[in-house]
This record gives structure tokens, C-alpha cells and sequence, in this order.
């Protein structure tokens, strides 16, 4: 499969929705498990932000970084506003990796390394906020992560949503298929808990509608 080719699947409910391999990616699948590159290229800035005591944020400033773990590898995959708006095909941009920060057995942040063109990964930030603290709960407390699927991370900062995809192993790689569910981790809908499975045309649809009401009311995003 080359780097610009896209899957597409359309949706019980209507969509299309396609996920492109980002350029960046030089394998044939989305690996299921981390390269070694990209826990590297987080451990080594982590590291050296220890050593210096320079970390900026409340959680990573108390703890004791000595004794940090790179735990819950998951893949990162971005859907551009741009692309929810309209009648456009949904496509999926593979960003690269995100680890949990894990201290005495408590996760407190994320940090995510992104994939270059040439193979390799750079790290590109932390975060310690909601979005953390949501992912970490559910990861624990949803049961079908021991049924064959691999957890991912949706990201729609124009409608500012994310979700953890949980893929079925076995199916395409590259699309949002049936057999797949997220799980909405920003922001959380009043009528449903954090650990409420979601099939995909759900999804999909309600990204669709958030993105419309933004074009009906003159707001403009990235």
C-alpha cells in the first residue's frame, strides 16, 4: 500500500469515512506495538528534564522523574475540521506515538513522539490534563481491550474531541470498520459515562454535526 492511497468505508448511517496514511509512514501496517525509536525519543527528553529539574507543569514538577515508566503505548491519529465539514470524506492522519507517564504506579501525564519522513521520531510535548486522567481510567475499566483490540487515540482538536479508538485486530489497518468502537474522552456527554462504547457511524455522525454548527455559527478552526 503506498503512502497516499486511501481506505474508505462507508458508514450504515451515510459518511464516508477514510483513513490516510500519513506520508510519514514507511511501513505497510500501523504497528501494533511501539519502535524502540519512539520510546528513545521520549525517554531521552524525559530524562534530561529530570536531570534538570525542569519541568513546568504541577503533576511531572512533584513527582520524583527518577523513577518514571513509559506505560499504554497507543497510536495517535488526527481528523482535521476541515475535513468534517460538509459532505467531505473523513480522513485520518497517523501522527505517531503516545506513552502515559507512569510514577509509583500512578499515570500522570502523557508524552507523544511524532513519526519524521526519514523513519525516524522526535518527541513533541507532554500534557497532563483531562484527557490524560480520562484515557487512564478507561484503559483500565474497559474489558473488551482483552478481546482482540488495539487501543488508539482520536484527535479532533477543530470540535475539540478525542476518543480512544479501539480497533479489532484482524480487520483493514487503515479504516474505521464496524467491528471497530470509541470511546469519547473530551468531552464527555452529559447523557452517557466515561466508558460508554460508541459504534463508529455514531461517531463519525456526531463529529459531523459539532463541525456544522461551527460553520452555522461563522466560527472558523484548523
Amino acid at each position: 500500500m503506498r503512502s497516499s492511497e486511501l481506505v474508505i468505508f462507508r458508514t450504515a448511517a451515510g459518511p464516508t469515512v477514510t483513513l490516510r496514511r500519513s506520508k510519514t509512514v514507511v511501513a505497510e501496517r500501523v504497528e501494533s506495538q511501539p519502535s524502540s525509536k519512539a520510546e528513545e525519543a521520549v525517554r531521552s527528553v524525559l530524562s534530561a528534564l529530570a536531570a534538570q529539574g525542569a519541568f513546568r507543569t504541577p503533576k511531572l514538577r512533584r513527582a520524583d522523574m527518577r523513577e518514571f515508566k513509559l506505560v499504554s503505548p497507543h497510536r495517535v491519529f488526527l481528523i482535521p475540521l476541515a475535513i468534517l465539514k460538509g459532505d467531505q470524506k473523513a480522513e485520518l492522519t497517523d501522527v505517531g506515538w503516545r506513552f502515559i507517564i507512569e510514577v509509583n504506579g500512578e499515570g500522570i501525564a502523557s508524552a507523544e513522539a511524532i513519526s519524521r519522513p526519514n523513519g525516524q521520531f522526535q518527541f513533541s510535548g507532554l500534557n497532563e490534563g483531562p484527557l490524560v486522567d480520562n484515557l487512564v481510567d478507561t484503559l483500565k475499566g474497559v474489558d473488551i481491550l482483552g478481546q482482540g483490540f488495539q487501543p488508539r487515540l482520536v484527535l479532533a482538536p477543530g470540535v475539540n474531541t478525542a476518543a480512544l479508538w479501539l480497533k479489532k485486530a484482524g480487520g483493514s489497518e487503515f479504516c474505521l470498520a464496524e467491528t471497530d468502537v470509541v470511546v469519547q474522552l473530551v468531552p464527555i456527554h452529559h447523557d452517557r459515562s466515561l466508558r460508554t462504547l460508541t459504534p463508529v457511524p455514531e461517531f463519525i455522525s456526531s463529529l459531523k454535526s459539532l463541525a456544522s454548527a461551527l460553520q452555522q455559527g461563522g466560527a472558523k478552526g484548523g
